[in-house]
């Protein structure tokens, strides 16, 4: 069983971490930094496909987490977009 409270206690005492998704402009991924960021987390979503990112930005400047959630459009199975 999670013990929330417990989570929420180690939440507020580490403070707000600054956190990478890969992956993170759909599904699982995407559900990861809205959540991450409405914690108080500072999220960077890296994918593939612009038009999610920016879907998913539109979604978290609706929740209110604009300022919390980034997006970087990489293609991280490909080498040369590892090392920009």
């Amino acid at each position: 069983m999670v013990d929330r409270q417990r989570d929420n206690d180690v939440d507020a005492v580490r403070g707000a971490r600054s956190v990478v998704v890969t992956g993170g402009t759909d599904g699982m991924g995407r559900a990861v930094v809205l959540g991450r960021a409405e914690r108080g987390d500072r999220v960077l979503a890296v994918g593939s496909n612009p038009a999610k990112g920016d879907r998913l930005l539109a979604a978290a400047e609706e929740a209110g987490l604009g300022e919390r959630v980034g997006f970087l459009a990489a293609d991280l199975s490909t080498i040369a977009e590892t090392t920009r």
